[in-house]
């Protein structure tokens, strides 16, 4: 899903004029009850806190990174927002593939002296 930096669509349809600031658009909620976790395929992300009613920054997600794990595996709600830096692709697994890939026996390595 390609995830705008101004309001969060997940069309990839960027609404911005050039002299408007750019805003980035909400991905996962704090609070939210959330079962999927994202990979972010290109672009960043950033991941904020709400204490005393402001978001403080926590930290940044670059390309490669992933969220959303916790709550797939806790059950909780989310613990933190994150929100598009800029133009940015995710891939979603949902919770159900998460976890079938997570309970799966790992590939068996060949071992490099045996026959082919």
């Amino acid at each position: 899903a390609k995830i705008d930096r101004n309001d969060g669509r997940e069309d990839g349809k960027d609404q911005k004029d050039d002299d408007e600031p750019l805003l980035a658009g909400l991905q996962s909620a704090e609070g939210e009850q959330g079962d999927d976790v994202y990979v972010i395929r290109s672009g960043s992300m950033v991941v904020e806190k709400d204490i005393g009613g402001k978001p403080i920054f926590l930290r940044y997600l670059p390309a490669g990174s992933y969220f959303g794990e916790m709550g797939v595996l806790s059950g909780e709600p989310r613990n933190a927002t994150v929100k598009a830096a800029v133009g940015s692709e995710v891939i979603k697994l949902t919770g159900e593939s998460f976890r079938k890939m997570l309970a799966a026996p790992p590939p068996r390595r060949r071992s490099p002296n045996a026959r082919r």
